[in-house]
């Protein structure tokens, strides 16, 4: 019966170190598949991080007697330390690697990190000759390495999955820095509590949560990625729409636009202005085609100026334009209409005015756009008319006057 808790304890600790391992091997696996399918940096990283407590895992199998190879215990332990603290560095150093796409860093890990594994694992070799103080060394030293990095990372970064990981690997650093004080009273010979033997179990469970997090991280990391390269595409989507639907010369929506901007607002009313630029021809003809392009770029920005932001300000074709205004009534129609006339009529830097014909129409309620379109079609073209009559009698006018001096 005395042997009976030995036997218990011994079944205990070897089948939880079992666990334990089988954990890590699965997790090593997982993001090495991973990995493989992504080519993530970080996933790399972390993929030889689990590599690296696998064969730290090896170790342990060798110093339990699993696997019994000549090895000595202590060398054992010694190879065991070396690779649980390279596999903190490799977990460290997947953090920055992570924090570093949403963070600004000069670079990806501070040098002091190397510096502290390395001496690290120099003093594992002069521990050679004590497994307990070799122990002690790799626990606490992961505690300092985890906790540390983790806290920077809390205190420098607000994204959503490093404050999650680096959570995550705090809670981790503070179990490593229990085993190291739970140790720490055998150099006064005292007896390591019998809970020790069997921690595995325990442990198991932080490096289950520890991998979780990383692959959550990885994968609140992948839906940003993908946020932003949809909002990318969007954003390249508008701007062809708003290139393939703008007019190239005036910046103003073209045809093509109209049909689908009217679509847009079906249900609601409105006034739809057309105008025509009055002997455009003749600009062309006198003063040359970049002369007339220089006045249909004026129109448009004295069009700006006049019509409201929410108005659809449209380029139909040649000297053509149009108006779509919401809510206005015919007077302020032609309040805003004797406006552009009276901006445009002000000569350009070619010495140039320009004058405008215009019609207006309703569209909404009963009036479809096509009828509302061509009553202000036909109603610009009777301005037009009105207006080359009055030019005609003033000159008439004019001209007799002269001729009866």
């Amino acid at each position: 019966m005395t042997g009976t808790p030995d036997l218990v304890g011994m079944v205990l600790s070897r089948w939880s170190i079992t666990v334990q391992g089988g954990v890590i091997f699965v997790l090593f696996a997982f993001f090495a598949v991973a990995w493989a399918l992504t080519r993530r940096k970080v996933l790399l990283t972390w993929t030889l991080a689990w590599a690296m407590d696998a064969l730290a895992m090896i170790f342990v199998y060798h110093a339990v007697g699993i696997n019994i190879t000549s090895f000595r215990v202590v060398t054992v332990y010694v190879g065991y330390g070396v690779a649980k603290l390279l596999f903190g560095l490799f977990m460290v150093l997947g953090l920055y690697q992570y924090r570093r796409a949403s963070f600004a860093m000069e670079g990806v890990v501070p040098r002091w990190l190397y510096w502290l594994i390395g001496g690290w694992i120099l003093l594992l070799f002069v521990l050679n000759g004590n497994v307990i103080f070799i122990q002690i060394a790799v626990y606490f030293a992961l505690g300092l390495l985890l906790m540390v990095a983790s806290l920077d990372a809390l205190s420098h970064d607000k994204f959503k999955g490093v404050r999650i990981l680096a959570s995550i690997l705090i809670l981790d650093a503070v179990w490593f820095l229990h085993h190291s004080l739970v140790l720490l009273p055998v150099f006064w010979g005292r007896v390591a509590p019998d809970y020790m033997s069997h921690i595995s179990f325990v442990d198991a469970i932080f490096e289950f949560a520890v991998g979780l997090a990383c692959l959550l991280a990885a994968g609140l990391r992948a839906m940003d990625e993908m946020w932003e390269a949809n909002k990318r595409l969007e954003f390249s989507q508008q701007a062809l729409r708003n290139l393939v639907d703008a007019d190239p010369l005036t910046g103003l929506y073209n045809r093509r636009k109209f049909r689908g901007f009217m679509g847009d607002l079906s249900g609601t009313t409105g006034i739809l202005i057309f105008m025509d630029v009055d002997k455009f021809k003749s600009v062309n003809d006198n003063w040359g085609h970049a002369a007339g392009d220089l006045s249909l770029r004026r129109v448009a920005d004295m069009m700006r100026q006049v019509f409201r932001a929410e108005d659809g300000l449209f380029r139909m074709g040649g000297d053509e334009f149009l108006a779509v205004a919401f809510g206005l009534s015919h007077k302020d129609a032609k309040e805003r209409i004797a406006r552009l006339r009276e901006l445009l009529a002000v000569p350009d830097e070619n010495g140039i005015p320009i004058f405008i014909s215009a019609g207006i129409s309703e569209f909404g309620g009963d009036t479809p756009i096509d009828e509302a379109l061509a009553m202000a079609d036909s109603s610009m073209y009777e301005n037009k008319s009105l207006r080359r009559r009055d030019s005609s009698t003033s000159i008439r006018i004019r001209g007799g006057k002269t001729g009866n001096r």
